[in-house]
């Protein structure tokens, strides 16, 4: 993996990142016909940056970072590697649009315009957080994502939305089969006597060779569960 991020470093040392590209070096060719790498060999790789236009201040400076993951924004590879970069043959290439006379006939953007927001009542709060947990005992990392949305009640139609998502991402120092992902959401609606609610939760584990995958799913009417399914599956690596 090869995993490039640009930067936007300002005279005071805090850096915003820009854009940033990932590439499977196993699919440096094509993503339908991956092959390996060969220890100690040199090759030549492209890695594109997704595409934006950003405008930097007079006196900021442009840092490139070059890393061989990117989690939990992409899964690490199955074996610890080293990339050796070869700086003097390399080039970051970054389109510029300079200032045209015409740019001054240009009109100003209006004011947004949008829908007119529903009418609804607040009933829960809801909660918005990115949380790093540090376990030096275990030497382990786990990021969690709370993406609680509360819950509202549409005045027009009286009914009452509850939507919450939950997200964990764990590794652990060294150790390469550790990486876990997991997923929890809840989705509920009532209006009257009516109610029904939606529960799933996902998990993804890995070993050197295979993804695993265990999913869930229970859907409830009237708090009673009427339809519950799991899976699991395993999925092989294939260069991955």
């Amino acid at each position: 993996m090869v995993a490039v991020r640009l930067s936007d470093v300002a005279p005071d040392g805090k850096a915003t990142r820009v854009t940033y590209g990932l590439l499977n070096l196993t699919h440096r060719d094509s993503n339908e016909h991956p092959k390996p790498l060969q220890p100690d060999r040199r090759y030549t790789v492209g890695v594109r940056l997704n595409g934006i236009a950003q405008s930097f201040p007079a006196g900021h400076r442009l840092r490139l970072s070059v890393s061989t993951s990117y989690w939990p924004l992409a899964w690490p590879p199955p074996e610890p590697v080293t990339l050796s970069v070869m700086t003097g043959s390399s080039t970051l290439i970054l389109p510029v649009r300079k200032p045209r006379p015409e740019d001054k006939q240009l009109s100003e953007f209006g004011e947004p315009e949008g829908a007119p927001p529903l009418d609804i009542q607040l009933l829960e709060p809801g909660e918005h957080n990115w949380r790093l947990i540090r376990d030096l005992a275990k030497d382990e990392s786990t990021l969690e994502v709370v993406n609680d949305q509360g819950a509202f009640r549409i005045q027009e139609t009286d009914t009452e939305i509850r939507r919450s998502t939950y997200e964990w991402y764990t590794f652990r120092g060294g150790d390469f089969t550790s990486p876990r992902g997991e997923t929890y959401t809840e989705r509920s609606f009532r209006r009257g006597d009516w109610s029904i609610e939606v529960i799933t939760r996902t998990v993804l584990t890995c070993t050197t060779q295979d993804f695993h995958i265990h999913a869930q799913l229970d859907a409830y009417e009237q708090d009673r569960r009427v339809y519950s399914e799991n899976w699991e599956r395993t999925i092989p690596r294939d260069y991955l």
